[in-house]
């Protein structure tokens, strides 16, 4: 997917996830995000949709979220 976007001119980048849990995997990946300059439009599958949940209001640049077959947990 991720070359297929890149080959449509939309800037990507897959951020890595070391897999240590969901509050060290959100830091992680929050911290990440926020070295994007502009906005930002979080991507996560299966597990990672748990991961961008919970990095996004830490971030100040993620605009949307889109889960694909991932876990979108309930508030709070």
């Amino acid at each position: 997917m991720v070359e297929q976007l890149q080959a449509a001119g939309i800037a990507v980048q897959a951020i890595s996830n070391p897999l240590r849990g969901i509050a060290a995997d959100a830091a992680y990946v929050a911290s990440a995000i926020r070295q994007i300059p502009g906005p930002v439009l979080a991507v996560g599958h299966s597990y990672g949709g748990a991961i961008i949940t919970n990095a996004a209001p830490h971030t100040g640049n993620v605009v949307g979220l889109v889960y694909i077959a991932a876990f979108a947990p309930d508030e709070g």
